[in-house]
């Protein structure tokens, strides 16, 4: 794999194949890794451990040992138009820090969807998730995030602690009938009765122009 650990860094069109953690970078602010593709690591795919704006855009990660994409404490960042298929663990993994923005990434077959522990002001956008484990976790503490215009069809929909539901806002997304608050299952009924996703629907669909002017896409805008 490949370790980092500086500023203003730009990795970009690497391959890295059957290895341990993939791309590993710690404290690096200003990073961007793009394009990258990373095959059958045994841990992580992709994992970022502090520094403030960290981007990875347009990967391609399958088959990881652990979580796909992982972020650890970093201050802010931008995850978009990944494709992260496979793996163990989540498919986005965020653990602490805050205005991340998770966007139009596709996540199929991993353990989990999108995971993410203590985060703070977050946006998930955009995204296209199916595979086992709920399509999007919100837990621990923190608040103050946004769902909206996502397709999360997973083994569940969104799983959020008691902390993070005080403040979330969720909304125009494509939903399966399974949420969970801490360790208490709710149909869409239920979840909707709370204030949520009062414009989101049933399906397996996308959204169309008329309903929401949603198209669920890789770099959709």
């Amino acid at each position: 794999g490949v370790f980092r650990r500086s500023e203003q860094v730009l990795l970009t069109n690497m391959t890295i194949e059957d290895c341990g953690v993939g791309i590993m970078t710690s404290t690096v602010s200003g990073l961007t890794i793009s394009r990258p593709t990373v095959r059958g690591s045994s841990s992580d795919g992709i994992r970022v451990t502090g520094g403030d704006w960290v981007q990875v855009n347009w990967g391609d990660i399958s088959r990881s040992g652990g979580s796909g994409i992982r972020v650890d404490g970093s201050g802010s960042g931008r995850i978009e138009a990944n494709a992260v298929r496979g793996s163990r663990g989540a498919g986005i993994e965020l653990n602490g820090g805050s205005d991340h923005i998770v966007r139009a990434n596709e996540l199929r077959g991993n353990g989990m969807g999108i995971h993410a522990s203590d985060t703070v002001r977050s946006v998930f956008e955009f995204n296209d998730v199916a595979g086992l484990g709920f399509a999007l976790s919100l837990l621990g503490r923190g608040g103050d995030n946004r769902v909206e215009r996502n397709r999360l069809l997973s083994g569940g929909s969104i799983h959020v602690s008691t902390a993070q539901l005080c403040t979330l806002a969720s909304d125009f997304n494509v939903v399966s009938d399974s949420f969970r608050v801490d360790d208490l299952d709710l149909t869409f009924a239920e979840w909707r009765a709370l204030g949520l996703d009062l414009n989101s629907m049933l399906g397996r669909g996308r959204l169309t122009e008329n309903s929401m002017s949603l198209s669920i896409s890789r770099g959709a805008s």
